[in-house]
């Protein structure tokens, strides 16, 4: 390994970011934009109101940000201590993405990282307040201690990126179906090896996966259930299907595109506002109970064209620029070039890693195959380091595994649209490891079954 191309394409890096923040007024971007005022309002309530929940940002968010409200009431010091948070998030994930490199094949981890690292949506996002860039370097530290436990078999590897995805799951809430899938599949294997050899150590991994699940995913749901009545992680997930997926499906009789938007906005504006009111009026559990019921009765009149509308938000959030981009024009406009040509390569990059999750790694994979059967074979193998306790086995599954998250995380966001690349972002480390795994991967012991 050349640790001198290491150290340059770091330096490159931080050049870049150096640039974003000075020279086209990164540093006057508003860190709270859009979703920003809920992050303070929860880690204000967390740290001020011994530790209440708020209903849509789980404390992950405020162990996260919310520090400055500890030693201030107004949270003096915030928008810096989010600037720093944010760029230790951004480059610590390039980091973690470097090391999962250079084990998969040295020669151009770097590069790769550099790429990654390069990408332009993530780079002016990691200055706002938000929950993808702490998700995105905790689940790139996750992918690097699965792939450890890959090599090693060591079980604590494999509590540590449990651990690691439970706590991003406290972030970006997502993420806790296939977590709590992870945890299913575990406890099956434990019963399992436990029933066949009648010994009690075959539950001890699975017995810690649960008590890690209990205290970071469980104690979220029973606090919301105890707060305001909803047995689940956050209430937003009920009111996107509602507002989003239920909302623009009833839009298609409009003839065309700018028509459904201008309908769309309005709409959505009166869903809100009719939301809020239940919960002012009802509270949350009654808003929540409302906009479920609404999306499915919603999804039994018309399920086509709910279909349609979530394949459309699929396509949307994969072609979308970053649009916080844009605001780095907002007070010089001799800088409106630079920023076009920022949110060009944003909109280039977002359809390459989507493009990678969504038709080239599995249309590559069914080919290798040799049909969809055996695709859906290889699929499933990426859960066989729960299988097998060899040492240095499991590197294809390691990639598959990688690959399912990012596939995961883009059908579970297709909920939502107009976020321009931010839903993908967290998709982009995951479609890096996959793709570098399938090209360099062979040359690699660990790796030799792909």
């Amino acid at each position: 390994m050349n640790y001198r191309s290491a150290i340059l394409s770091l330096l490159v890096l931080l050049a870049c970011y150096v640039v974003l923040y000075l020279f086209l007024g990164y540093w006057r971007a508003e860190p709270l934009w859009a979703d920003g005022p809920g992050y303070v309002e929860c880690g204000r309530m967390f740290f001020q109101e011994y530790f209440k929940v708020h209903p849509t940002r789980p404390f992950g968010c405020a162990l996260v940000f919310g520090w400055p409200f500890l030693w201030s009431r107004e949270g003096a010091g915030l928008d810096a201590f989010v600037s720093v948070v944010q760029f230790g998030f951004w480059l610590g994930s390039v980091v973690s993405l470097w090391r999962i490199l250079l084990i998969i094949h040295p020669t151009y981890a770097h590069w790769v990282a550099l790429l990654y690292g390069l990408n332009a949506g993530a780079l002016v996002f990691s200055r706002q307040i938000n929950s993808e860039t702490p998700f995105i370097f905790f689940t790139a530290f996750a992918l690097f201690a699965w792939l450890r436990h890959c090599q090693s078999r060591s079980k604590r590897w494999l509590v540590a990126s449990f651990a690691l995805l439970c706590f991003a799951t406290l972030i970006r809430p997502s993420g806790q179906y296939f977590v709590a899938g992870l945890l299913l599949l575990a406890l099956v294997r434990g019963f399992y090896h436990f029933f066949r050899e009648r010994k009690f150590n075959t539950l001890f991994v699975p017995g810690l996966l649960a008590l890690i699940f209990c205290l970071t995913i469980g104690m979220r749901v029973a606090q919301m259930n105890r707060t305001y009545g909803v047995f689940s992680m956050t209430v937003i997930q009920d009111f996107d299907l509602y507002v989003y997926l239920a909302g623009y499906s009833e839009l298609w009789h409009h003839p065309d595109r700018e028509a459904r938007g201008a309908a769309w906005k309005e709409q959505s504006e009166l869903r809100w506002r009719e939301l809020a009111d239940i919960r002012d009026s009802s509270g949350y559990a009654a808003s929540t109970r409302y906009a479920r019921f609404a999306f499915f009765q919603r999804l039994r009149e018309a399920p086509s064209q709910v279909f349609i509308t979530y394949c459309r938000n699929i396509f949307s959030n994969s072609v979308a620029p970053s649009f916080y981009i844009a605001r780095l024009d907002a007070d010089a406009a001799s800088q409106g070039m630079a920023v076009r040509l920022l949110q060009f390569i944003s909109r280039l990059q977002n359809m390459l890693y989507s493009a990678l999750v969504l038709v080239v790694i599995p249309f590559w994979m069914m080919k290798k195959a040799g049909g969809l059967r055996s695709w859906i074979k290889a699929v499933t193998r990426s859960f066989a380091p729960l299988e097998t306790d060899a040492p240095g086995s499991g590197g294809a599954s390691f990639w598959l595994m990688g690959w399912f998250f990012g596939l995961y995380i883009i059908l579970t966001g297709a909920i939502a649209f107009a976020a321009g690349d931010r839903l993908h972002l967290p998709v982009v480390p995951f479609a890096v490891v996959s793709a570098y795994a399938i090209l360099y991967g062979g040359k690699n012991r660990l790796f030799s079954n792909n």
